[in-house]
């Protein structure tokens, strides 16, 4: 079966599933939201109800007309009592009175003492002691006015003029106090007698005297309990404030009042459309024509756990999802790896099939001929015997190669002089590609001794010269460079060949692992060379590096430190 047929077979049985799990989990969330709506419907029907009928039993109860209702309402009771005034309240004249008209007359051209003495001696009726405590007034015989206006109060059946007669005595009084000390107090029970409401008013009188209270006193007028009076006397709603009627008696209660103290009761989520504040969410209606109340009932009670049930289905469905989408994704790495390195490892028996056959195709056709004898000269004898050596030493090295792959520790260390083995590895290489017309140069090389296998360490210098030849391309140059550097000795190989792309630089050390610029050039190789370098160079505590070279080319830097872990080899020198 092909890569590609592997890999489909591989996302076919990995996303069915998957994909089976989600739409069952779709499907049951849809099964789930279904019934949470309808559960939720039921919920608002309920609720609904129950507003409704906590509702009706709250504005059913007799109490509400009865006892006080607190603040933001106002109960007004059958014969008006409990409005700070009225709105067409009726007209109160005096009845002509002789003696009194002649009492006023004095007072009016300024005979303030024969005024006073005229009133004293008319009936104590209201009018005549209104004027009698004004004229006292006037004449500063303020004990005096304060006394008949006392009497006046107690006259709380009769009017002095159009005013309630205990409302126009303290008035009178207060304006009798304006400059002294009691002043406050009694304005304050004047501010009491105007909210008791016991005494009809017309508007515009009580907004004159309230407004002289207000100043008095220095608190404003209640604004709210003026509102209350002209919604109860209203027949349309006024100002979101509700009026309630039962046997005459009237209580207007505010939009606060209500929300403070009768939706509580009716339960939460519970709102009444006419006063807004909508809630979110669908909710169940009840009209004033079905419940016989003066508000649309609205309920949208909330969610229960439904929602939550959702969340939790999304989430299971969500990891399931992260963990089929995880699953899938390494399953088709490790498969692609899987694959890549079957592919690598095809190519390296392949490579090194050929890297055989070469030699041994050599070797066989040198014996053919040496069994012949059809050599003519000694000369070509030796030349002939010269290439079954080259040939027996490539496929040397490819055994060795291959069995030093698969060794990681097992290196036998000794003191190596660096300056004579570097020449001798070089010495050999050079001898090998000179007859392809490769030269090697390399340079100084300094006193040094490591503790390493020489035999390995050559055969991984060998293995970079050999890589270096390979990618020289159209040059025929190699060179190297050994240093000491940082308590290390390095060998610099550098070619002037094809060079390496960057995404190559770091799996040039895996093993079976060719650059993809080496398949395209058509050179051939079995992919552990560098790896085994890298093998080596580790085993010895180092490393082995690749950089682009100046203009074109590689430069693979070999790196042994002169210690091993057992600290510095007592025969080190340089």
């Amino acid at each position: 079966m092909s890569r590609t047929k592997v890999m489909a077979v591989l996302a076919a049985v990995l996303c069915l599933p998957a994909a089976t799990i989600a739409w069952l989990g779709l499907r049951l969330i849809e099964q789930d939201r279904a019934l949470a709506e309808q559960r939720s419907m039921e919920r608002r029907e309920q609720a609904a109800e129950r507003a409704v009928q906590t509702l009706t039993a709250i504005v059913n109860d007799s109490a509400l007309f009865t006892n006080p209702p607190g603040e933001g309402a106002l109960l007004v009771h059958p014969d008006g009592r409990g409005l700070l005034f009225r709105m067409n309240p009726p007209m109160i004249r005096e009845a002509p009175n002789a003696p009194l008209a002649a009492a006023e007359a004095l007072e009016f051209r300024g005979d303030l003492a024969s005024a006073a003495a005229a009133y004293e001696k008319l009936p104590p009726a209201a009018g005549v002691l209104m004027r009698l405590g004004r004229t006292l007034g006037r004449l500063g015989r303020i004990d005096a006015a304060l006394a008949a206006y006392g009497r006046l109060s107690a006259l709380v059946n009769e009017h002095a003029g159009e005013w309630p007669a205990p409302v126009a005595a303290a008035w009178s009084r207060c304006l009798l106090l304006q400059s002294r000390p009691q002043l406050r107090q009694e304005a304050q029970r004047f501010r009491a007698l105007l909210d008791s409401g016991r005494y009809p008013l017309s508007e515009a009188a009580y907004t004159a005297f309230a407004d002289d209270a207000a100043r008095w006193i220095g608190v404003p007028r209640p604004a709210m309990l003026e509102r209350l009076t002209r919604a109860a006397q209203s027949e349309t709603a006024v100002d979101q404030i509700t009026v309630l009627k039962r046997e005459g008696a009237r209580l207007a209660v505010t939009r606060e009042f209500i929300e403070r103290e009768w939706l509580p009761k009716a339960g939460p989520g519970v709102w009444l459309r006419e006063f807004g504040a909508p809630k979110a969410g669908a909710a169940t209606i009840r009209y004033p024509a079905e419940t016989k109340l003066p508000w649309t009932v609205m309920a949208a009670p909330s969610h229960d756990a439904g929602q939550g049930r959702e969340r939790l289905l999304i989430v299971l469905l969500g990891t399931v999802g992260l963990f089929t989408v995880g699953g899938s994704f390494f399953g088709v790495r490790a498969v692609r790896r899987e694959l890549a390195l079957a592919r690598m490892q095809e190519d390296f028996v392949a490579a090194v099939s050929h890297e055989f056959r070469t030699p041994l195709t050599t070797i066989r056709q040198i014996a053919e001929v040496l069994e012949d004898g059809r050599l003519a000269t000694e000369e070509r004898r030796q030349s002939y015997y010269h290439s079954l050596g080259v040939a027996a030493d490539r496929l040397q090295r490819l055994v060795e190669d291959l069995l030093d792959f698969r060794r990681v520790s097992d290196y036998r260390r000794a003191p190596l002089d660096v300056r004579p083995f570097s020449v001798r590895v070089v010495d050999e290489f050079s001898r090998v590609v000179a007859e392809n017309g490769f030269r090697v140069e390399v340079g100084d090389v300094p006193e040094a001794v490591i503790n390493a296998d020489g035999e390995a360490v050559g055969r991984a210098l060998w293995n970079l010269l050999d890589n270096a030849v390979k990618y020289s391309g159209a040059s025929r140059e190699v060179a190297v460079n050994v240093r000491v550097d940082g308590g290390a000795v390095k060998w610099d190989v550098r070619d002037h060949g094809i060079g390496i792309a960057a995404g190559d630089r770091t799996r040039i050390f895996d093993q079976f692992y060719r650059a993809e610029s080496a398949r395209r050039a058509g050179i051939r190789g079995t992919g552990i060379g560098l790896a085994i370098v890298a093998q080596i160079a580790k085993a010895h505590g180092g490393r082995v590096d690749v950089e682009p070279a100046a203009g074109e080319g590689s430069v693979f830097t070999l790196t042994i430190p002169m210690e091993d872990n057992n600290g510095p080899h007592p025969d080190r020198r340089g």
